[in-house]
């Protein structure tokens, strides 16, 4: 909620105003006033896990064309990919659901490895 500066006396629990509104000090977190906006996107579960789910994507195909010389076909290549888009279909964002998805994708991806590996 927002007021315009022509009000002569500021509403109470706000500040005085700044270029042209007044701000409510309850919106304002302690310490958070010079975060950066990169390291608050961070906060979001969802890029946590899909940072994760692309740099094991990408080592996974590092690891199978040059480790095992072998092609993954299209479901083994982004089986990853997967477990990420069923976590984002969940809508759980809590740190249990986001740990837990962290560890499916690695382990997907260990055993799409091995299985082309062996295979």
């Amino acid at each position: 909620m927002q007021w315009f500066c022509g009000v002569s006396v500021a509403p109470a629990g706000h500040r005085s105003c700044k270029k042209g509104t007044w701000t409510k000090m309850a919106d304002e977190q302690p310490g958070r006033r010079n975060e950066s906006p990169l390291r608050a996107s961070l906060a979001t579960s969802e890029v946590r896990v899909a940072i994760i789910t692309a740099l094991t994507l990408l080592l996974q195909a590092v690891l199978a064309k040059n480790v095992l010389d072998v092609e993954l076909d299209y479901w083994g290549q982004f089986a990853p990919l997967w477990v990420f888009i069923a976590f984002m279909l969940s809508n759980q964002r809590d740190r249990h659901a986001e740990l837990g998805t962290i560890a499916v994708i690695v382990v997907t991806s260990a055993a799409v490895l091995m299985l082309y590996a062996v295979w």
